[in-house]
């Protein structure tokens, strides 16, 4: 008797629970777990490499498939002045989607308006994010940029 009422509780718990258990979590997206990789690597060679890495998946088609989450994840990174250039193209690639990333590239411009040089070999980091801000939303552009 014992035994069954046991058996009985334990199975009206188990039930119970199983809504619980049953909720789907949403694994991260390619981008998001990019981002995450870059983000806790501190190699700034490396980060730059796996940023290059995310890029050329994006040129690959990837750009289409990101959501709000992806852009800000991307977003997240422009502070950084080791990756920023190419979150900047990052978000320039998926375009006017990435509206709400708007206000870090143009806090990023601000930041770099009296600087020069860039990780990213070759390309000015300002100029790089001013052509981000075309492709996002022209109309956003800052002064900054007229002098990049």
């Amino acid at each position: 008797m014992l035994r069954t009422a046991v058996f009985f509780i334990t199975t009206l718990l188990c039930l119970s629970a199983a809504p619980v258990f049953s909720q789907s979590f949403e694994k991260p997206s390619f981008i998001q777990w990019q981002v995450a990789g870059i983000r806790a690597e501190t190699d700034p060679n490396i980060r730059r490499a796996k940023s290059e890495y995310l890029l050329s998946s994006l040129n690959e088609g990837r750009a289409g498939e990101s959501g709000d989450a992806d852009i800000d994840a991307l977003a997240s990174l422009l502070p950084d002045k080791d990756v920023q250039a190419y979150m900047a193209v990052a978000l320039g690639k998926i375009g006017p989607r990435a509206g709400r990333a708007v206000p870090a590239l143009v806090a990023a411009i601000a930041e770099w308006h009296d600087q020069v040089g860039s990780p990213m070999t070759g390309i000015w980091a300002p100029s790089v994010m001013c052509n981000a801000l075309v492709q996002i939303d022209f109309s956003q552009r800052p002064a900054d940029c007229a002098d990049w």
